[in-house]
């Protein structure tokens, strides 16, 4: 497998399902915190 067809099949993913992973975990840890502070 070439980098031009993994390329091809993280876009076919939803958006940011590989990539942008640590970005939704992330934004999970920031939710936390509001929660925390309500």
């Amino acid at each position: 497998m070439n980098d031009k067809e993994i390329i091809d099949m993280t876009k076919k993913l939803p958006r940011g399902h590989n990539i942008g992973g640590g970005a939704k975990q992330k934004r999970r840890k920031e939710h936390k915190q509001e929660s925390n502070k309500n």
